[in-house]
């Protein structure tokens, strides 16, 4: 399981949360040199971790080649440059395409393909672990936040050394709109905005 982190100032302490195999150790410190410390511990944990989702879209790329895709959700708005750091990864298909996706990555299934109706889904959905990290594929039927046709207009991103397909931001916008994420959404603009200008 790869380790995460959480790390808050609370009342002017800094309380530093790590998480490990789904345990949590809740450390307080009080002296500025333990402070230093934990922070210093926290961005080597964080960047273990994005190392690993990077080896991860990297493994499902080369893994996926000539199948319908594109990464959606945080791990497309990582891809696209915002300074956040995923907890999963989440990838659009089509209803043949999950099937294709769920015999390529069948050693890592965790849930087999069904049908969800819930929450205006509409879709087939599958889950895999990959390192830790959990993969959920969506196959779209008529999901009533995302578009049908959307992977038509998906875009190829330069990442790493990779070219990821991913869903554009102005239809990543649309969907968190829709969905009412609007802390997401607005988040979303703002990057829109600052990279217009």
């Amino acid at each position: 399981m790869v380790p995460l982190f959480l790390y808050f100032f609370v009342k002017g302490e800094l309380l530093s949360t790590i998480i490990v195999n789904h345990s949590f150790l809740f450390v307080k410190f009080y002296e500025e040199k333990r402070i230093t410390f934990c922070y210093t511990a926290d961005i080597i944990i964080y960047s273990i971790f994005m190392t690993t989702i990077d080896t991860i879209l990297k493994n499902i790329s080369e893994s996926l080649t000539g199948v319908e895709y594109a990464f959606i959700g945080s791990v497309n708005l990582y891809i696209q440059g915002f300074a956040i750091a995923p907890r999963d990864i989440d990838i659009l298909t089509t209803p043949e395409g999950i099937k294709e996706i769920d015999r390529l990555l069948a050693g890592y299934r965790t849930k087999d393909i069904y049908f969800d109706e819930t929450e205006g889904r509409n879709s087939f959905r599958s889950f895999y672990m990959i390192d830790g990290v959990e993969v959920e594929v969506l196959g779209n039927v008529n999901n009533l936040y995302r578009a049908v046709d959307g992977l038509l207009y998906k875009r190829i991103i330069p990442f790493k050394d990779m070219g990821l397909p991913c869903i554009s931001l102005e239809d990543e916008l649309s969907a968190y709109k829709n969905m009412g994420r609007t802390e997401k959404a607005e988040m979303i603009e703002k990057f829109l905005k600052q990279r217009a200008l």
